[in-house]
């Protein structure tokens, strides 16, 4: 049975920055790059791919220049990747992973999809819990905008080609909802999945 690596979930807890820069259906290097560049210049410490984006040998070959270029070590980020649906199960992610507990979940969740029986098993097991399509995703994001956004003490990971959006994410941060803000987005009685399902990956 895998154990939690204790040390990695203690790091995660004390140093993961909340958020995140998305690399999803970013596969130009030259995009990627511009990217990465200005997330840096704008503070961020974090960056979010997967073997399914296809982008995980650009970064590694862009990240030496950028790290260089803006006085940072590969100690000062934090990178999450994900095993690729066709990896999955068993005697196929031990290829990919380490035979360890993650640190880390990384799951579609919103005030549509909260995922809370998820969440609160992660926080029991001492796993830290993290946002893809906080905004339910470019399909779905305009009925989300209907309703308040939450912070609940997960990680985000806003995904943006454009080099302008990057800043405005970044100003996510300084957003303070009251109690009964919270409270008002937290009592949202929907179930509406937006991203791919998991559950029917074989």
């Amino acid at each position: 049975m895998p154990k939690l690596d204790l040390k990695a979930a203690e790091y995660v807890a004390d140093r993961m920055p909340m958020i995140g820069v998305g690399t999803y259906q970013v596969q130009s290097q030259s995009v990627l790059t511009d990217t990465i560049d200005e997330a840096f210049r704008l503070g961020y410490r974090f960056i979010d791919t997967a073997q399914i984006y296809r982008n995980e040998a650009i970064l590694g070959r862009i990240l030496p220049d950028l790290l260089e270029k803006h006085s940072l070590k590969r100690e000062d980020i934090f990178i999450t990747s994900k095993v690729s649906p066709i990896n999955q199960g068993k005697g196929k992610t031990s290829k990919s992973v380490l035979k360890i507990l993650p640190a880390i979940n990384q799951c579609e969740c919103h005030p549509h999809f909260r995922n809370s029986e998820l969440a609160e098993y992660c926080k029991e097991k001492g796993i830290h819990f993290q946002a893809y399509s906080s905004l339910g995703g470019p399909s779905y994001v305009e009925n989300l905008l209907k309703d308040k956004i939450i912070k609940k003490g997960y990680s985000i990971l806003p995904r943006t080609e454009k080099v302008g959006r990057i800043e405005e994410n970044w100003k996510a941060k300084d957003i303070k909802l009251s109690e009964k803000e919270m409270k008002e987005i937290g009592s949202i009685d929907k179930l509406s999945k937006s991203c791919w399902d998991p559950t029917v990956v074989v």
